[in-house]
């Protein structure tokens, strides 16, 4: 390894060295901690959950992979947004570019959604939110509707309209919904529910939780059969006497959500929810919300981790494409089939069931004097995680802790998979503080674009200079394929191109920019490289941006449009240190390593 970074020849260019290192290193972990965002940062969280609620999948991408970045602020006159849409993939085919000399990425294109603040058709989408038939929704049009909704959502109806706006998401991202109560469910390859039974919880405290239900969720919690008291309004209790009838429940609570929002057994089957499904489905949702503390509590419990972490080490895991260090890979294991955890039938409810339960006025008040620790309105965060399906919301007013102990990972990781099932209503639910806000300003909502980008050529020689420049990684011709599959995946992230656009703009025009500080939100929580960029972005100009956080991981990247040389030099040097360390630890080992893998996002 040259002894100044910057010295190493690799392929002529720092673009293409950047796009090389980061496919060499696709699928791993930076070793750095993890950063989030302030739970106080009003302006991010805001723009985050519109991220939430831009993102709901189609046929076919049911995961709705790719992702978006949001900008925007909320004045006293306007709600502006300027979306940038999706990863930029890159060409099928190789254009006339070398290594040396590749071709940019597209300059991109802003136009406007001239009608986002219609809202005689915002609210004429809520009063049908169950009619379309219509199943799969650009980008552009789904942000229209979203924000024509949001310009219908004024007093005295606006808590009505929320309801109904809940059941026109959830309807609408039912695919990807489908999928995350999917994962959550068999994960481990068990009901997590299941697997908690075997902890030998003797040692649990005691604890009361008085948490106000509807008779709707009255009547669930009943038929999910939860350890209720004979008495309402209903104080929840929890010992070690009834702890796995409590996991029963959960059990039988995420059995009828499932049977609402089930994966097709056979794609593309992907039939469009019934009304009944849809309310009994957020129903179910709003429900389970209520009782995280509860299971927050059993969490908490010592041997849930160690239990869930053995669970996880025995299921069937997929190999990874990404690249393997050193060159030899592990044997390639069969994908396992997915067992298939349908609902029972016997346990689903029936549509008139439904009706009843979830759309008949309340008669009675449940609500019960508060008993340590209380409950409250949900008023969550969110942000997306480096799994490709989750988004980690965490609660700011249960008495529990946002975060736990950090070897708690399998018990963080089971938490983020049930948050992000309950992401679109707690988007939907953080709206409530902003609706009075919402009636008076004007909708302004811009999209920005890019074509795909030039794909970038790849050199056979390659191998042969990366083993000269890094010896101990001994790379072989299986470990170089990946990493060749890996770099024609490279993308331009969103939040990446969004910040290099407005860092562009604000040298033409400053004006364009009142505020210093450019809060950008995303889809799923930001790679290695993107927190990278913005850090350096924000050393090296009077903008500051704030993304809502990173999981650390490196995916292969392309780096955006009018990114100044510096910053890429730096990137690039980052990266070099990276390969370097890795390459250092293999030779000092005498046996086969592989790095954690990140999901790409």
């Amino acid at each position: 390894m040259p002894s100044n970074y910057n010295d190493a020849n690799l392929t002529g260019h720092v673009r293409s060295d950047i796009v090389m290192l980061s496919s060499m290193l696709n699928g791993q972990q930076a070793h750095v901690s993890a950063l989030e965002r302030g739970r106080n940062d009003d302006k991010l969280t805001l723009l985050t959950h519109i991220s939430v609620l831009l993102t709901t999948g189609d046929d076919n991408a049911p995961l709705a992979h790719s992702v978006h970045a949001v900008y925007g602020r909320l004045t006293p006159a306007a709600l502006e947004c300027l979306v940038c849409s999706e990863n930029v993939p890159q060409t099928e085919q190789e254009t006339k570019g070398t290594q040396a000399t590749p071709a940019l990425p597209d300059p991109g294109r802003l136009t406007s959604i001239p009608d986002a603040g219609d809202v005689n058709r915002g609210s004429q989408l809520l009063d049908e939110w169950d009619k379309a038939d219509q199943r799969n929704y650009s980008l552009k049009d789904h942000l229209r509707d979203v924000f024509q909704i949001f310009s219908s959502l004024k007093p005295p109806s606006a808590t009505e309209s929320l309801e109904a706006f809940s059941f026109f998401i959830h309807r609408r991202a039912f695919r990807k919904l489908g999928w995350r109560i999917k994962e959550f469910l068999t994960h481990l390859n068990d009901s997590p529910f299941t697997v908690l039974k075997t902890v030998d919880f003797t040692r649990i405290s005691a604890q009361q939780f008085a948490i106000p239900f509807t008779l709707a969720e009255y009547d669930l919690l009943q038929l999910s059969k939860f350890p209720l008291g004979d008495e309402r309004p209903v104080t929840l209790s929890i010992n070690s006497d009834n702890v796995k009838d409590w996991l029963d429940g959960f059990q039988q609570l995420f059995n009828f959500l499932q049977g609402f929002f089930p994966c097709p057994r056979e794609e593309p089957t992907y039939a469009l929810p019934t009304r009944e499904a849809v309310l009994g489905g957020v129903g179910s949702i709003q429900l389970i919300m209520k009782l995280k503390p509860v299971l927050k509590h059993i969490l908490l419990v010592s041997g849930v981790e160690s239990t869930l972490l053995c669970a996880k080490a025995s299921s069937s895991s997929e190999d990874s494409d990404a690249f393997q260090f050193p060159a030899t890979p592990q044997a390639s294991r069969e994908r396992q089939p997915d067992n298939d955890r349908a609902t029972d039938t016997k346990n689903m409810f029936a549509a008139e069931d439904v009706k009843d339960m979830f759309t008949a006025k309340d008669t009675e008040d449940t609500s019960a004097a508060t008993v340590s620790p209380p409950s409250s309105e949900d008023d969550e965060d969110s942000d997306e995680s480096s799994d490709e399906t989750a988004i980690e919301n965490e609660d700011e007013k249960d008495n529990l802790p946002l975060t736990f102990p950090h070897t708690s990972e399998s018990v963080r990781r089971l938490l983020q998979s049930m948050y992000a099932i309950l992401a679109w209503q707690t988007a939907v639910n953080s709206l409530s503080k902003h609706l009075g806000k919402f009636a008076e300003v004007h909708m302004r909502v811009q999209f920005f674009e890019c074509d795909r980008v030039p794909r970038i050529k790849q050199d056979s020689r390659m191998k042969a200079k990366l083993n000269e420049i890094f010896p101990g990684l001994d790379l072989g011709q299986k470990s170089f394929g990946r990493m060749s599959r890996s770099w024609s995946r490279a993308k331009v992230h969103a939040e990446a191109t969004l910040m290099a656009w407005v860092f562009t703009q604000s040298k033409m025009d400053p004006s364009k920019f009142f505020e210093e500080e450019i809060p950008i939100a995303a889809s799923k929580q930001c790679c290695y490289l993107c927190y990278r960029l913005q850090e350096k972005l924000n050393d090296f100009g009077s903008l500051k941006f704030r993304l809502p956080g990173s999981h650390h991981g490196i995916f292969a990247w392309i780096p955006p449009r009018d990114v100044p040389n510096q910053i890429l030099v730096e990137l690039r040097s980052d990266l070099l240190r990276i390969v370097s360390d890795v390459s250092a630890q293999h030779s000092r080992q005498t046996s086969t390593t592989n790095f954690p893998v990140v999901n790409e996002s």
